[in-house]
């Protein structure tokens, strides 16, 4: 475990936890008359909590880029940052998995500045056309002094000087909640759009504009091949998926289960602020040359346990993109692990801390940043509400399980995710003062709707052999044969 936003110099502070109402199932917290947020742990020993500070977020990294006469100019909103980009091209056409092909130069970043000649990357070193066509994009790589590699973005631009910046697709597009008949695509775009994608001869959109979408593909054939163009702005991008086969149809093939790809030791994109690319990509490209149809991944997908939601962002947006390339083509299901942990902290001395899962729940909780970083299904228990050990029956208490217990079924097999390190209390073995739950532990309402769900899967027509996805437990196979 790497606790490191408490070391830092130089932080940042993004948010403020006063007047958020303190959840009924924590014990011995207050706020004091400044609005900070105390733990008493006893008569004698009153903490504050630790501040929200990150050293970086998503929204920092992205650059908030500038179109300027010779290029693109990024401000990181930090006049301490320094470090380096470096960037190029991203050749859409030449490549089923396009990437930056990065150029000779690089760009220092300077008092949180800096800025890319795109007019040196002319003629010969124009390998994506972008002179005749009067626009391109971008894939930029940001290392901070020390050289650790802190995201990988990219922008869209127009123009052959000065330039401009155009709508750009920051994240995915990605293959979710894939079916019989369709599936659900996800990306993320740089400005507010209503955007659609084209499938099996017919258009899809969102209902509104907005800067996260999810768009539902229905209505092809199960066991089939389908591109999809997802278009935003003016620009669109072209990839491709299966459908699930038919239930019951019992025709073999593939899939995936891996965890654990926090950032590792040997440098380069072994650590990727947070997540672990090298070992990432690997995965993937390992995965896709074995055809797997989908992977499971459960829990631990990054450093984690942070006190601000937008760091976390960050950790997520890395680790989605190492895998990202391949999972424009199929999914990746994620489910969360005690890494995932987001946390108000209270430090007793810099070596004794009190850890509980953050609040606001709807907002704040691991849980709920989990589920606005991925799309899964939303077939699992609503929260521990209503459990005996429930303080107040008539409001909601708990954090939800929303998107972080599920189930999902292909063909004749059913995977149950569960979440082992719900309402997460990394302090709670060594000490309970404000409350929370254990690592390992599966609390009462979710393990009554595991019960349930695999008495009703058993008692499906197409009996399932089946893999269950808890982080704490060992895999437990059953042959899925004809």
């Amino acid at each position: 475990m790497k606790f490191i936003s408490y070391l830092f110099a130089g932080l940042f502070l993004i948010s403020n936890t006063s007047a958020q109402t303190i959840p009924s199932v924590y014990s011995n917290l207050s706020y004091d008359e400044q609005g900070k947020l105390i733990l008493t742990v006893n008569d004698s020993l009153k903490i504050p909590a630790a501040p929200p500070k990150a050293r970086y977020t998503l929204s920092q990294m992205i650059g908030s880029p500038k179109g300027t006469q010779k290029g693109i100019a990024f401000n990181f909103k930090d006049p301490g940052f320094s470090g380096t980009m470096y960037y190029g091209f991203i050749p859409f056409q030449d490549s089923r998995h396009p990437q930056p092909v990065y150029f000779k130069l690089v760009s220092t970043i300077d008092s949180g500045k800096a800025e890319i000649d795109l007019t040196a990357m002319r003629g010969r070193y124009d390998m994506t056309g972008w002179e005749t066509k009067g626009y391109g994009t971008l894939g930029y790589r940001i290392l901070e002094k020390s050289g650790r590699i802190i995201y990988d973005g990219r922008v869209n631009f127009a123009g052959k000087g000065p330039f401009t910046i155009e709508q750009t697709l920051i994240e995915g597009p990605f293959v979710n909640l894939l079916s019989e008949n369709g599936a659900v695509i996800s990306f993320a775009t740089s400005q507010k759009e209503k955007c659609s994608i084209s499938a099996g001869g017919r258009t899809f959109a969102d209902d509104d504009a907005c800067l996260n979408h999810e768009i539902k593909i229905r209505g092809l054939q199960p066991g089939k091949a389908y591109s999809y163009t997802v278009r935003y702005g003016q620009r669109s991008e072209s990839y491709s998926f299966k459908t699930a086969p038919k239930a019951g149809s019992r025709n073999a093939f593939t899939f995936a289960y891996a965890s654990d790809s926090r950032a590792g030791r040997g440098g380069g994109e072994r650590d990727v602020y947070g997540a672990n690319f090298y070992i990432m990509k690997k995965i993937m490209a390992l995965n896709s040359l074995k055809k797997a149809a989908f992977m499971q991944f459960t829990g631990d997908l990054i450093n984690g346990y942070l006190r601000n939601d937008q760091e976390m962002d960050l950790q997520y947006a890395n680790w989605k993109r190492a895998v990202e390339p391949f999972t424009h083509y199929f999914p990746v299901i994620c489910g969360m692990g005690n890494h995932e942990a987001l946390m108000h902290t209270f430090y007793e001395t810099r070596r004794k801390r009190h850890s509980i899962d953050r609040f606001p729940f709807e907002t704040q909780s691991a849980e709920a940043v989990f589920a606005r970083n991925f799309v899964n299904p939303l077939n699992g228990p609503v929260s521990e509400d209503d459990a005996v050990y429930d303080p107040d029956p008539d409001k909601i208490d708990f954090p939800s399980y929303k998107e972080n217990v599920f189930y999902y079924m292909y063909d004749n097999t059913a995977v149950i995710v569960l979440n082992s390190d719900y309402w997460y209390a990394p302090s709670l073995k060594d000490s309970a003062p404000a409350g929370g739950n254990l690592h390992g532990y599966i609390m009462d309402k979710q393990m009554e709707w595991l019960a349930e769900t695999l008495q009703k899967l058993e008692a499906e027509k197409y009996r399932p052999c089946f893999y269950y996805g808890a982080y704490t437990l060992f895999p437990q196979w059953r042959a899925c044969g004809r």
